[in-house]
């Protein structure tokens, strides 16, 4: 199933990788001014170079290849997420990440591609189109079930929560029973506030926060009120590269993670913040539409599943840093300071092309 480099060189989606490389080159501009220490940047920039590099090999491959081997993707990021409930190592309170030597790798990232190639390969191998009914939901339940339980012993809410975001729009776009979708809706409206009496005090914390911030603006509500200020203080044109207060005082935390978007709003203001958020919907729109252009079903899920993937973290971080979302430690895609989540991102983005470039060859 190999294409020719020449062919492969000719249908590189150049606006989609100029795309990726500006928001990822903005990123690294971002997090030398917002890191705790040059340190971070360093890291950051070796794994923007692994990730770009990964970038371009997945869309010289051909995406099919990944179809006879999605389960075993899917299978490998289980054990790696399994290891990591074993042997992991803390960070911010959840037992994420692996160290393997000098690097760190959080599985619970690499796993969203697996579940995506997963669905993508069960749908792609039924004979029978959708709406499909409750019978045929047990397999994609699964595949969704088995890392979000693995998930959850980390514990990484933020992470299970965009998993299951993904996971659930890929059912949604194949097709559901519309009596088991109704149920599905009525259940979700029933048990939505029955949780906050089995959730964890700190989780109950960030949904007053989000209600609230004034209730207790030294203690929950600090870090949305912090941002909030930050993004505010920008105004039109910002304050200038390494000029933003919020950022320069420490009074806006993990702005080198959940809150890069609020330093991009204190330094470079609303026109910036605009551009950034413009490119986003950019990629977000190109990838639907390699989506509804791709030559078979397998193809058209990954691109969703990725598009998916893309659309619900920039959303939900840029709503968390505005006040609009409850701070639930979600990245931004390709800015956020995170090796694992930055290379699974880059992945995503190589084989939104592999998809594209394959359009014109079969």
């Amino acid at each position: 199933m190999g294409v020719p480099d020449k062919k492969v060189a000719m249908t590189f989606d150049w606006p989609l990788f100029i795309a990726t490389l500006f928001l990822t080159i903005v990123g690294l501009i971002n997090l030398a001014s917002a890191a705790p220490s040059p340190s971070f940047w360093h890291r950051q920039l070796f794994n923007m170079v692994i990730g770009m590099g990964l970038l371009v090999v997945m869309a010289g491959i051909d995406y099919r290849i990944f179809e006879r081997m999605a389960y075993i993707i899917y299978a490998a990021t289980l054990i790696l997420l399994f290891l990591t409930v074993l042997v992991g190592t803390y960070v911010s309170g959840s037992k994420s990440w692996i160290r393997i030597g000098s690097f760190s790798v959080q599985p619970s990232e690499l796993v969203k591609i697996g579940a995506i190639l997963a669905l993508a390969k069960y749908y792609h191998n039924q004979r029978i189109g959708g709406p499909y009914g409750l019978k045929k939901l047990i397999a994609p339940a699964l595949i969704a079930i088995c890392p979000a339980v693995l998930i959850m012993l980390q514990p990484d809410l933020g992470t299970m929560v965009m998993l299951m975001f993904i996971v659930v729009g890929m059912i949604l776009f194949v097709g559901v029973d519309r009596r088991l979708l109704i149920a599905g809706i009525a259940l979700i409206l029933v048990a939505a506030p029955l949780s906050w009496f089995i959730m964890a005090p700190h989780q109950k914390n960030r949904i007053i926060a989000f209600i609230n911030p004034q209730a207790d603006p030294n203690g929950i509500g600090y870090n949305v009120i912090q941002s909030m200020v930050a993004v505010g203080s920008g105004k039109l044109i910002g304050k200038g590269y390494k000029l933003g207060t919020q950022t320069a005082l420490r009074y806006l935390p993990e702005r080198h993670t959940d809150f890069v978007f609020s330093v991009l709003g204190e330094e470079w203001g609303f026109i910036g913040s605009i551009l950034v958020v413009a490119t986003f919907l950019f990629i977000i729109f190109w990838g639907v539409k390699i989506s509804a252009g791709a030559k078979d079903r397998f193809g058209a899920l990954v691109a969703l599943g990725v598009v998916l993937m893309i659309f619900c973290h920039t959303v939900i971080n840029v709503a968390m840093t505005l006040g609009s979302f409850p701070v639930v430690g979600i990245p931004l895609p390709f800015m956020s300071y995170g090796g694992t989540f930055l290379i699974a991102a880059l992945t995503g983005v190589g084989l939104l092309m592999s998809i594209e470039g394959r359009r014109f060859m079969f």
